[in-house]
């Protein structure tokens, strides 16, 4: 197939989304398929695909003559279907992610270029229920701006089976047009040149991986080295994308300022440097507001690197994914069973071990590229 990808963000971003992108450009074009992205990136890393950069720096990288733009590249590439990454901040920052022409921007690629227009949400909206003013003021125009966007789409694939499951149900006659597609790993293996010398050897390692976001429970992680430090075991977090200030702030706030000796943030790191702590971990932490589902890369990144996971079930978790029998899960809701479910994992070896390999063997069946990159393209042949 021919397919074009847009995505305002592409790596050197700092961007899941932009990240993503790239991934699945890299996976279609090795299963044979043809394939351009566009981006808002000024100077995007090289790629195995055709990148094109409409210029990056600006908080709308969607106006007029960017669209304009690749407007005329696709009507003269006539690509077999038009894949739009879509979260709503990346389209309009100064806005907070309200970008009212964004439909009108749709229904005008499609025009040019003839071909079937999908939107890939990795967000819809803010999310209901966090911070009930910042949901009136920003969520409801996100969320009243995504449902028009879905309708003058030829499809929509979600990235939670939650978030499709409630768009079938709230829109039954265009049920077939909502589809469930899981994200993969951000986070190739790499193996180590040489071992962390920081970390000693008869430490026991957690890692909470990714950027600080409301979502993020920083208060399991946190209760978790406090119980693991009280049981006598010597016990280390390392936060992963987490700023060390950050993390010393929320153990402030946890009241926990004592487990500061033993717990650091590491900011941003380089993708082979990422790997290496996750495969330096005996455990790898993912505690969310929201529950562990699909669209999580943190996660995708542990299972693909082999490692134990302790997350969490809530009303996002995909309920089609057996996440117990391959990580271990417990409710959001209480940190203290948390905490103990983690004092557990780290006092049986083997029973990491075991989650280790059977979340690896998870991620190769459901969520590795291969399976994202395949689905996609039977899906996209279905809308075609």
């Amino acid at each position: 197939m021919r397919l074009a990808l847009l995505s305002p963000t592409f790596p050197p971003d700092r961007c899941g989304v932009g990240d993503y992108t790239a991934g699945l450009a890299g996976e279609l074009v090795r299963q044979g398929h043809e394939v351009a992205v566009w981006t808002a990136q000024a100077s995007p890393l090289s790629s195995t695909a055709s990148v094109r950069s409409l210029g990056g720096g600006t908080g709308k990288p969607w106006g007029p003559l960017a669209l304009a733009r690749v407007g005329q590249e696709l009507a003269a590439s006539r690509p077999d279907a038009i894949v739009v990454q879509f979260a709503p901040n990346l389209y309009s920052k100064r806005l907070r992610g309200i970008s009212p022409e964004l439909p009108a921007w749709i229904v005008a690629l499609r025009a040019v270029s003839r071909a079937p227009v999908v939107l890939m949400a990795h967000e819809q909206h803010y999310p209901a229920g966090l911070y009930p003013l910042d949901w009136l003021l920003i969520g409801v125009p996100q969320l009243v701006q995504f449902q028009v966007m879905a309708g003058v789409c030829d499809a929509v694939l979600f990235s939670t089976e939650v978030a499709q499951l409630k768009y079938r149900r709230r829109y039954p006659r265009r049920r077939d047009r909502f589809h469930w597609l899981p994200v993969a790993s951000n986070i190739p293996v790499v193996v180590p040149e040489a071992a962390t010398a920081a970390i000693s050897p008869s430490e026991l390692i957690l890692v909470q991986f990714g950027t600080p976001h409301p979502t993020r429970l920083f208060t399991h992680a946190i209760a978790a080295l406090d119980r693991a430090r009280r049981a006598g075991l010597e016990a280390r977090l390392i936060a992963v994308g987490v700023q060390d200030e950050r993390l010393a702030q929320e153990l402030v706030r946890a009241g926990r300022s004592d487990l500061r000796p033993y717990a650091q943030g590491l900011g941003y790191l380089s993708i082979p440097e990422t790997s290496e702590h996750l495969q330096r971990a005996d455990l790898v932490l993912a505690p969310f507001m929201d529950g562990v589902s699909s669209r999580r890369t943190s996660v995708m990144a542990a299972l693909a690197h082999g490692r134990p996971v302790l997350t969490t079930r809530a009303w996002a978790t995909d309920p089609s994914a057996d996440w117990e029998s391959f990580t271990r899960v417990v409710d959001a809701e209480s940190p203290e069973r948390f905490a103990q479910a983690a004092l557990e994992l780290l006092g049986d070896p083997a029973e990491r071990d075991r989650l280790g390999k059977l979340g690896h063997d998870a991620y190769q069946a459901m969520f590795d590229w291969p399976v994202i990159g395949a689905r996609l393209v039977a899906l996209l042949g279905a809308e075609a």
